[in-house]
């Protein structure tokens, strides 16, 4: 089962000991990381950032998968719906925005695509085509996403579900569908109630009934979707109200939200760890509702629902039961994820309901009301489900880049040369204790490497402590200083001799002050077919090569004292090198320069690989092919 962890990139920003970092998270905790999130611009159909922070999260998340390259990474979409609504109805920009969308998953390495849009209006049916729109558009286009992950975040909808989504469509396109089994009540409400009830209560009549965890799974599954693609949240937080009477039981009058947080700073939502430091004081009297199997706390005019580890624990049980696809924590960040607050280990909510997945199946109890009886007016079951569709999804690591090509398509086809590089051999797990996080200004920081280091001299340039990391450096002076960052794939190394990331040598990556690797001048291409003196500008490219799977393994630049391989006068397109088999360029238009003038970019193959004029990429044993060519070009544009 899948066990989902949602991140948010406010969570920076909170105080003390409320700052959440990626660095504090186990990767081995969770099998996906859904990271919210990211948006689309409002002058322009482009997917960019939220926090001036986020592109550094991107980089540690790209860590994490270093060590567990199993564990998947998506990023959530977000924002309001109609800021998509008018991009999608028009196909130009729809075709923009989806493009921009599969750019900023490549480019960032995300393994997959969580859907989030909120403020979805059952009364604008211009929304519910739009989202449908751009999950059909992307699984059109999930050929170039490289077998990756995507999935719907669905808000807790009952009676106006159908009106909101599509979802005889969306559940035969999207790989899974996270359901927000919970905020089913809250303190927009007029009296106090459990958020996240998970089966249906007496007091719950007509559609109301399916407003818990059971019911809103039981409609959903009714409405033709496999259990499989199901996975369930639970929050690691609470809903607080003020009550505005004595009252102080279940169903007691409210005045709106309750207090805001010492940290999170919301009014009506405490974080776990808030709801945890609270509840040590003896002035909360905390209540648990069997019937509801959740708990509330109360003290003074302030009440608070919320969800702990004995909650979570039930709520597990229940997913792994229904046989449904998994689980998903909103958020870990809310979770108490430092120890500081409750005395627990570090995320006890996260780790009770993922360690309780694994424990045998256990009896639960089923609602008493069928639910063919509980469905809102309009809806009927139907009869069939369709199959379920698992996505194996490969981790990407690649460089950042605003560049999203018109030929996109023709570039992505054409660069999948290097798909038949992506295997290496497993690592074993150490037993060893993990290394102490890395220091910021010396990891994944290519402006202070470049700045700091860079002497007049363009080039490649390794992480001084790192040796998974590498950056380009260009420009004539600092005061045009140009720089890209880039992440070996998991099991390989960057190695000064060859300038690219390659198999460990067995040495222990040690910390170095000499990261120069090799140079590359900043000089403008030439139009003569084969001069004896070529002038190339020769550096990393900034073109949708990076947006394809393995093509990260394939950083490094060539040098060397053979005869170079010159663009000029070809076409755009893949060539291997005439003497080296082990090497192959990229000619390709340069929109800055002159009209007609190629830029090459260089590629070598990883140790024991050599490019095959067959396929058209690096394939493992093919030295026996390794001759002198006349004819080099495999694969024209």
């Amino acid at each position: 089962m899948h066990r989902v962890c949602y991140i948010t990139n406010w969570s920076r920003y909170r105080s003390g000991e409320a700052k959440f970092e990626i660095e504090f998270i186990d990767p081995f905790m969770c099998s996906h990381i859904i990271y919210a999130y990211a948006t689309v611009d409002d002058k322009k159909p482009e997917i960019i950032p939220i926090q001036k922070d986020d592109l550094e999260h991107y980089r540690e998340l790209a860590l994490l998968k270093r060590t567990n390259p199993n564990l998947k990474v998506s990023i959530r979409l977000g924002g309001k719906m109609s800021q998509y609504t008018r991009y999608l109805k028009q196909s130009k920009m729809a075709a923009q925005l989806v493009r921009s969308l599969i750019w900023y998953m490549a480019t960032y390495g995300f393994d997959g695509i969580d859907i989030a849009l909120e403020f979805l209006d059952a009364d604008v049916p211009e929304d519910k085509a739009a989202l449908t729109t751009l999950i059909e558009e992307l699984i059109k286009q999930k050929r170039l996403m490289l077998r990756s992950i995507i999935t719907l975040t669905a808000a807790p909808f009952v009676e106006n579900l159908l009106k909101v989504y599509d979802i005889e469509k969306i559940g035969n396109l999207v790989d899974y569908i996270n359901l927000m089994t919970f905020d089913f009540y809250g303190p927009w409400d007029e009296k106090t109630g459990v958020f996240a009830p998970l089966f249906h209560q007496h007091y719950q009549v007509e559609a109301e009934s399916l407003r818990n965890v059971d019911g809103l799974v039981k409609l959903w599954l009714s409405l033709g979707i496999p259990r499989g693609k199901i996975i369930i949240g639970i929050p690691a937080y609470g809903r607080s109200f003020t009550l505005s009477s004595r009252q102080t039981s279940l169903h007691a009058p409210a005045n709106g939200p309750g207090y805001p947080g010492r940290y999170t700073k919301t009014r009506g939502f405490l974080s776990y760890y808030e709801v945890c430091e609270k509840g040590q004081s003896q002035n909360w009297q905390r209540v648990w509702l069997d019937s509801e199997k959740a708990w509330y706390m109360t003290n003074g005019d302030q009440w608070i629902t919320y969800e702990d580890v004995d909650s979570a624990a039930l709520k597990a049980q229940y997913a792994k039961a229904e046989r449904l696809g998994g689980v998903f924590i909103w958020s870990i960040d809310n979770d108490e994820f430092s120890g500081f607050f409750c005395n627990t280990e570090p995320f006890p909510i996260t780790r009770q309901v993922f360690s309780t997945l694994n424990l045998p199946v256990p009896a639960t109890s089923a609602p008493s009301i069928p639910i063919q009886q509980r469905m809102p007016a309009g809806i009927a079951p139907v009869t069939g489900a369709p199959t379920v569709r698992f996505v194996n999804v490969q981790a990407q690591n690649l460089p950042a880049s605003p560049i999203i090509p018109n030929n996109l398509q023709q570039l992505l086809n054409a660069l999948s040369v290097l798909s038949g590089t992506t295997s290496y051999t497993p690592i074993v797990e150490s037993t060893a204790a993990p290394p102490p996080p890395p220091v910021a200004h010396q990891t994944y920081n290519a402006e202070y490497i470049c700045a700091r280091h860079h002497t007049g001299r363009n080039g490649i340039y390794r992480d001084r402590t790192n040796c998974s990391i590498f950056y380009f450096c260009e420009g004539n002076d600092l005061s045009s200083l140009r720089y890209h960052i880039f992440f070996c794939p998991p099991g390989l190394e960057f190695s000064m001799d060859a300038c690219t990331c390659d198999w460990p040598t067995g040495r222990s990556c040690q910390a170095t002050s000499e990261t120069f690797c090799v140079s590359h001048p900043l000089i403008t291409t030439t139009t003569t077919i084969r001069p004896t003196t070529t002038t190339i500008q020769s550096n990393i490219p900034q073109s949708a090569m990076f947006a394809l799977n393995g093509l990260g393994q394939l950083l490094g630049i060539s040098g060397g004292s053979t005869p170079i391989f010159d663009c000029a006068g070809r076409r755009s397109g893949l060539y291997r090198d005439m003497y080296d088999c082990t090497k192959f360029y990229f000619c390709t238009t340069n929109n800055q320069a002159p009209d007609g003038t190629l830029l090459r970019y260089d590629f070598v193959c990883p140790t024991n690989y050599a490019f095959s004029m067959t396929t058209c990429r690096c394939e493992l044993g093919q030295s026996h092919t390794c001759h002198t060519l006349t004819k080099t070009d495999c694969l024209l544009l």
